[in-house]
């Protein structure tokens, strides 16, 4: 797994991805709870600004320049801790 970080409007979250139980792969860290695609697709409904960010978030991850880092332990922790409390791990 590696992160980058992921600006949404004026805040930065760290984008998480390599995660092989979400769909999508990729987990949104945020302010509140975190965000996966399933989240957003489940939304574009009401808030059609979904499908933008959903755009955007699969540019980063497309493109050749964005900067990763791996994961290191918390960050394993913060997304294993995550799946948990999900149901899925």
């Amino acid at each position: 797994m590696k992160k980058t970080l992921f600006e949404t409007g004026i805040e930065c979250h760290y984008l998480y991805v390599g995660i092989e139980e979400l769909y999508g792969g990729w987990m949104l860290e945020t302010g509140g709870d975190p965000v996966t695609l399933n989240d957003l697709e489940d939304a574009i409904h009401d808030a059609p600004e979904c499908e933008e960010e959903i755009e955007e978030i699969n540019r980063v991850i497309a493109d050749p320049r964005t900067y990763w880092e791996s994961c290191g332990e918390e960050d394993e922790e913060y997304i294993s801790d995550t799946l948990e409390a999900w149901g899925i791990k």
